[in-house]
């Protein structure tokens, strides 16, 4: 029998279904006191352990059903299957196996049907989402579909096969055929000389060939009849023609300080991991035994019904057999000194050992230029994951790593989850960014995860960045992890004059413009020079508010507690909109409140900037690049090239540009207003600036001309701008952490953030109020040192998308008992929480609004 339970704190976002015991088809377990034996592929035991996909509290657990006979020898850890469930078919994924239970068999039933011909998930996998149910308490389901790849769940996703042409003689005879048919059949001859010059066996897809043969699908026919090619279809994997470039040349030649790193890397790389493949089945290189630090406790047929399912210990995983944890580095070098070239040689390392490696990147730095130096130096053998892939693009990618195809992943967040066998170094380029941090359910750090991942399986990790994040230094000068550092930029270039701009002598001087004197000046040397200029502002749109100087009055969003901003069509025409909800709306001609007609706009975005830009130089090549711009597919990689070619002279961007570019021309780079994130309601805010500023100021003097940034500022003496203006990490990472150890913040403390959240304000300040005091009882019967727990709150963003949101911040300096009073307090409120209501609870956030 099912029956509906709302949602309520800890259960999900959404209401889910819980399931009574002996009817819902497989008997539940719990943590027993043995370790059940390890599946060995292909497991021959008659009971598979099973976790429903259904994200509910009262069903997150392991469920027993029988192996029927069609799939014993095949059925194995990791494989999606199809089981009864009361009255229903569900998905579920096999996480274990068990010999006879001791329950009674009449209570299991089968299996119904295997839903893929291999794993989608290996053993460490599982292991790992363990791991995140217990560091992130969410549902151990909730962290297992994270890792699944499209298709895996629901519909199937079912990509249409290419075309591909190979040679079905050898390039020497080709080239001759190619001569005799240059005269009368000169198509057919720059097909035959385009796939002898590629030199990829496997060779080209046939859209890709016949655009650079200016030829059509009949010429390929013909020469097919001839028997001199062969045309197969294939699965398609994402960029495919890139990956038959050319190969570069030999690496680059190490600078001293690169030289002095890779000595320390080297040995640890030489002593990564090696195993069987864990997509093999059975227990994975690397996965935890019983009794290792976090490992998650195997499961014992025959225990009571409704017990919770195993979960993890606190701390990241211990390494395989015991050991020694693997080595993890930071390394720690300003912009320009040639991390990247660290990592390519370590994933030639590795690969060298017929191991693999995953290199994460912030999406907005996945540039094509990012990708093309991996492509350079690995050739057809990366795989690349982000956001702009449809589902059976990502499904085809997936399964080249999955059987080995591609053992380089080169991705943003979610690829940490890539199912890359024989997994021996985890790159984390720009490890500061706060797009590693996941916003929805599980709210994992892919950093973390990749600590955690590379302890399971024993690998390497590589955390790298010119601006780290306060925790990660932390823990590098606290001996976590090995301290790498580059101080000087490649070819010892120097690192970009920064200029602090004071905007409050500038409108004192009766200077209006958006651009200050200084920064005019130089724009305009650059330009006469033929140089490249970037302006940096952080916030597109054309102007922030829409202001009443009558009453005060401020246009909002109808659904959220934001102002709307306004925007610029391609006609000319104004629109409101809400960045978070999308709202759109047109500016009223006068005042709603006290129908006044003195409505005027304030706050300056990137069309402003751009429109100013325009009006002042009006012979320069100018292009700007937010969010707005790159929205249709192809468009960030279109102006990046344009951009290095040489082809704009100003480009205005907001942080998009502030990562992943090299472009030599760049000499000057104004940073419009600087003020923003320094006011915003965060505790990491200085942090943020400091890394953002200096980021972007990365991006001057890469070429042989020195680089020169200008900062417009109205708090020149704040001294995280100085820290900026004097490239000095050291003293932002002195000054957060003298502020953060006097509060307890991380990485000093932990904290834990609930956001409450309804339709209407009473019931969900109710609920706040109630979860504040749940917790406080909860961190005091458990003895938590240092606990606290803050008042219930409106959130800084009180109204998004239609819902109030109120929250509660608890903090501790004890992590593990700090997450089991969380879940202690949540389990004390479920039975009673208001329906309409939800909660949703973030581990070390990263986002206070």
């Amino acid at each position: 029998m099912t029956r509906k339970r709302p949602a309520g704190p800890g259960g999900g976002e959404a209401p889910g279904t819980a399931v009574d015991g002996p009817e819902a088809g497989g008997a539940p377990v719990r943590d027993g006191g043995e370790a059940a034996a390890p599946a060995q592929p292909p497991c021959r035991d008659p009971v598979a352990e099973v976790v429903v996909d259904i994200a509910a509290q009262d069903v997150d657990r392991v469920f027993h059903f029988l192996v029927p006979p069609e799939l014993a020898g095949r059925l194995q850890v990791g494989h999606r299957v199809t089981v009864p469930f009361g009255p229903r078919r569900v998905e579920g994924t096999v996480v274990g196996f068990a010999p006879v239970p001791e329950v009674p068999p009449e209570r299991l039933r089968p299996i119904l049907a295997l839903r893929d011909p291999i794993p989608v998930l290996t053993p460490a996998l599982i292991d790992l989402a363990r791991w995140m149910e217990e560091r992130y308490l969410c549902l151990f389901v909730q962290a297992l579909r994270a890792m699944l790849p499209p298709g895996a769940r629901g519909d199937r996703v079912s990509p249409a096969p290419r075309r591909w042409v190979r040679l079905a003689v050898d390039p020497a005879e080709a080239r001759a055929r190619a001569r005799e048919l240059a005269g009368r059949a000169p198509r057919q001859a720059a097909v035959l000389e385009r796939l002898a010059r590629s030199g990829a066996a496997g060779g080209l897809p046939q859209a890709f060939l016949l655009q650079q043969a200016a030829a059509g699908p009949e010429v390929v026919k013909a020469l097919e009849r001839k028997g001199w090619v062969v045309v197969e279809e294939r699965l398609p994997v994402l960029d495919e023609p890139a990956a038959a470039a050319e190969p570069a040349g030999p690496p680059p030649p190490l600078t001293p300080e690169q030289a002095a790193v890779w000595r320390k890397l080297e040995p640890a790389l030489r002593a990564a991991g090696s195993g069987d493949d864990p997509g093999a089945g059975g227990t994975a290189p690397g996965r935890p035994q019983e009794g290792d630090q976090g490992s998650p406790a195997s499961t014992r047929a025959g225990e009571p019904a409704g017990a919770p399912p195993p979960r993890c210990g606190a701390g990241v995983p211990a390494p395989a057999g015991g050991g020694a944890a693997p080595q993890a580095f930071l390394v720690h070098g300003v912009t320009g000194s040639g991390k990247t070239e660290i990592y390519l040689r370590a994933i030639a390392a590795v690969l060298a050992r017929g191991q693999g490696a995953i290199c994460l990147v912030p999406e907005i730095a996945l540039t094509p230029q990012t990708v093309a130096r991996f492509r350079a130096r690995f050739g057809n053998r990366v795989a690349v994951l982000h956001s702009a892939m449809t589902p059976a693009q990502r499904l085809a990618t997936w399964r080249a790593i999955r059987t080995g195809t591609k053992p380089v992943v080169v991705g943003a967040r979610s690829a940490i989850f890539a199912p890359v066998p024989r997994l021996g170094l985890i790159v984390v380029d720009e490890e500061h960014e706060t797009s590693y941090k996941q916003e929805e359910t599980p709210r994992y750090h892919a950093r973390e995860v990749a600590l955690a991942r590379a302890r399971l399986e024993g690998a390497v990790v590589i955390l790298g960045s010119a601006t780290p994040s306060v925790e990660t230094y932390h823990r590098a000068l606290a001996g976590e992890l090995g301290l790498l550092e580059l101080s000087r930029r490649v070819g010892e270039r120097p690192l970009p004059a920064v200029e602090l701009v004071d905007m409050r002598e500038e409108f004192e001087a009766g200077h209006r413009s958006i651009f200050s004197r200084r920064l005019l000046e130089l724009m305009r040397q650059r330009l006469e020079a033929g140089q490249q200029v970037l302006l940096f502002l952080n916030r597109r749109g054309y102007h922030t508010v829409l202001l009443c100087r009558e009453c005060g009055f401020v246009l909002r969003c109808p659904h959220c507690d934001v102002s709307l901003t306004f925007h610029q069509l391609a006609s000319g025409r104004l629109v409101c909109r809400c960045h978070y909800c999308e709202h759109r709306q047109v500016p009223p001609a006068t005042c709603p409140r006290c129908g006044g007609v003195a409505l005027h706009p304030f706050g300056l975005g990137t069309q402003k900037v751009e429109e100013a830009a325009r009006q002042l130089f009006p012979g320069a090549r100018i292009q700007r690049m937010d969010a707005d711009v790159t929205a249709r597919r192809g468009a960030h990689e279109a102006i990046y090239r344009q951009f290095a070619a040489g082809r704009i002279d100003i480009l205005i961007g907001t942080q998009m540009i502030a990562k992943g570019w090299d472009v030599p021309g760049v000499t000057l780079v104004g940073v419009v207003s600087a003020d923003t994130a320094l006011h915003m309601p965060d505790f990491r805010r200085q942090e943020r600036t400091f890394q953002l500023l200096e980021q972007v100021a990365g991006r001057a003097g890469r070429g042989s001309d020195p680089g020169q940034v200008v900062i417009q500022t109205y708090s020149p003496d704040h001294p995280c701008l100085q820290a900026v203006a004097d490239h000095d990490y050291r003293a932002l990472f002195d000054l957060e952490s003298a502020a953060r150890r006097e509060l307890g913040f991380p990485p000093f403390g932990h904290l834990i953030r609930a956001v409450v959240a309804g339709a209407e304000r009473p019931p969900v300040e109710r609920a706040a109020a109630r979860l504040a005091a749940a917790w406080r009882a909860a961190l005091a019967e458990a003895g938590v040192e240092g606990g606290s727990v803050t008042p219930a709150a409106p959130a800084p963003i009180e109204r998004l998308r239609g819902r109030w949101r109120w929250h509660v911040l608890a903090r501790a300096a004890d992590g593990p008992a700090l997450r089991e009073a969380t879940r202690a307090a949540l389990a004390s409120l479920r039975p009673h929480w208001p329906r309409d209501v939800l909660v949703q609870v973030d581990v070390d956030p990263y986002s206070m609004l």
